[in-house]
């Protein structure tokens, strides 16, 4: 299981982001310019709690990334993305910030997305497409981070999140290293 490999190397991970903090204010910006929320969000892989501004709760199976999640995010939560320890309709968005890749069942987590989500409430995904230079790039370097994700092209996130009774609403990119795709924030409203 991936959440291991952060359970393992939090505090490594949560170091990326202090080294690369240019590439950090891009994903900010790009999530910034798409995100819509009025009410309670959930992130779904919270992580470390980077993404902090975004979020009212954050869940995660990594006990090590949560604790310094904390000190970030207003309320954390140990636990599976594929079984959300909430009740139906519970928020008004669900954020997925470079979580997908990293899920064995990133299907089965956007159906619970949509179970906790209410009925006009919508699914940010914060992604680097495979179909981008830099998903190409990441695809093939042994980064111990980015050997442990699966990473779908555009088109294949736009499919599932159809497939999961999402309908797309809004599509931004953004440029970090190679290509003005390098990065893709999705927004999706619940169908």
């Amino acid at each position: 299981m991936t959440w291991r490999l952060f359970e393992k190397l939090a505090e490594r991970y949560d170091g990326w982001y202090d080294r690369n903090q240019e590439k950090y204010a891009v994903e900010v910006e790009c999530l910034r310019g798409i995100f819509r929320n009025k009410g309670i969000s959930l992130e779904v892989g919270v992580g470390t709690g980077r993404f902090a501004e975004f979020c009212h709760v954050g869940i995660d199976a990594s006990l090590a990334a949560l604790k310094i999640a904390r000190k970030r995010v207003q309320v954390v939560v140990r636990g599976d993305a594929c079984n959300l320890p909430f009740k139906e309709q519970s928020f008004d968005s669900v954020l997925f910030i470079f979580t997908l890749c990293f899920l064995e069942s990133p299907e089965k987590a956007l159906k619970e997305a949509w179970r906790v989500l209410k009925k006009d409430g919508a699914v940010y995904v914060l992604a680097i497409p495979l179909d981008s230079p830099l998903g190409q790039k990441y695809s093939k370097t042994d980064s111990l981070f980015y050997r442990a994700a699966r990473f779908f092209t555009f088109e294949e996130l736009k499919s599932m999140l159809e497939r999961n009774g999402f309908r797309i609403d809004e599509v931004k990119c953004g440029f970090i290293e190679l290509s003005d795709r390098d990065l893709i924030c999705i927004s999706a409203s619940k169908d």
